[in-house]
């Protein structure tokens, strides 16, 4: 464990993460041409640190005696260093702890199963219900695959400071989704795809300088069944999007929408997830933990509806909207770190079921 002094208020006691698959690949494309990366692990996570009970996660680099710090250092809070100061006398670098930013109004939607189409191996597998062996499974690693577009991309200084992003993004997403058991769930980041503009028109809506996020997120849908070769392999594929998503109703255009996602579709053929994110900002932490809630089969607190797997019917209606819990889009305490009851048995019964 290292002891790590931030400022008067925040000392972190970090420990050494490790959230990449053994096999973790970026995919990149030249001209149209995917080229893949395959990556030393130990190396990405080497300087890779995280604080439970901090909700935070880091890059912690050790140059020349200097140390530079770059993630988040707490539930709403992110540090990074200021490049062009001067280091004081000790020889340390200057760094900035920010708050990280969201939307005024958020609006992350679950949507529920219309037009289902069978289209991948795993839709042919056996059968609906619950699997009585997977009860007392004690934990579950579902592999997320997570596809960033070329807005999402432009924004960062380098492309090589997109790794570390994701990986600290998705840490502080594994810290609360530690809270849950019965099973435990633990994501495992399997690789990163870097799509390109002629990939993106293949299923994004466009509208105005956003895109259509229901749309888009069905456009996804045949988009992974068309590339099933590719895809097949990833409990579910994340896509970054860079773009303002927006809802596109008969009379109306809302754009406070900041994630799309089916619920109860990890491991289906409807398993795509929409978010938005901004480079450095840290603020896609929320978005991704929700809409992975729906995929593992949470339905908004205060809500019920089926999902796309058959064995049970997502329902949080005993657990009221305004109690502030992830499904829910009010935060008021530490409530908003960790899951209702509601949600946590959902997420059970997901991976119970011989679908999922």
């Amino acid at each position: 464990t290292k002891v790590l002094k931030i400022n008067e208020d925040i000392t972190l006691n970090l420990e050494p993460s490790s959230i990449l698959h053994e096999n973790f690949f970026v995919r990149s494309y030249k001209k149209g041409i995917p080229e893949h990366q395959y990556y030393d692990i130990r190396d990405l996570q080497k300087n890779f640190y995280h604080d439970k009970k901090q909700f935070a996660a880091l890059m912690l680099y050790e140059e020349e005696g200097t140390l530079r710090v770059e993630g988040v250092v707490g539930p709403n809070l992110k540090i990074r260093p200021i490049e062009s100061t001067e280091r004081s006398e000790h020889g340390q670098q200057a760094h900035l702890v920010d708050t990280i930013e969201d939307k005024d109004s958020v609006e992350v939607y679950g949507e529920f199963a219309r037009n289902k189409v069978d289209i991948s191996e795993r839709a042919k597998s056996s059968g609906t219900g619950f699997d009585p062996t997977k009860y007392a499974v004690p934990i579950i690693y579902p592999e997320l695959y997570v596809l960033c577009d070329s807005v999402f991309q432009q924004k960062f200084k380098k492309r090589e400071h997109i790794i570390p992003y994701l990986m600290t993004t998705i840490q502080v997403v594994n810290i609360r989704y530690g809270t849950l058991s019965g099973p435990q769930v633990r994501i495992v980041l399997r690789g990163i795809e870097l799509t390109d503009a002629t990939q993106e028109g293949r299923y994004y809506v466009y509208d105005g300088y956003g895109i259509d996020a229901y749309a888009s997120l069905q456009k996804l849908v045949t988009f992974a069944a068309a590339e099933n070769q590719t895809y097949k392999t990833f409990d579910m594929m994340y896509f970054v999007t860079g773009y303002d998503m927006i809802a596109v109703y008969t009379n109306d255009r809302m754009s406070a929408l900041e994630g799309y996602a089916f619920v109860g579709s990890a491991c289906t053929t409807h398993r795509q997830l929409l978010g938005e994110d901004t480079a450095y900002t840290f603020r896609g932490i929320r978005i991704v933990t929700h809409e992975i809630g729906h995929a593992l089969g949470c339905s908004h607190d205060g809500t019920s509806a089926p999902g796309i797997v058959k064995a049970f019917v997502p329902n949080s209606l005993h657990c009221p909207w305004g109690d502030g819990y992830i499904m829910s889009y009010e935060q008021h305490d530490s409530r908003s770190m960790w899951f209702s009851s509601c949600c946590r048995y959902d997420i059970s019964q997901m991976s119970w079921s011989r679908e999922a």
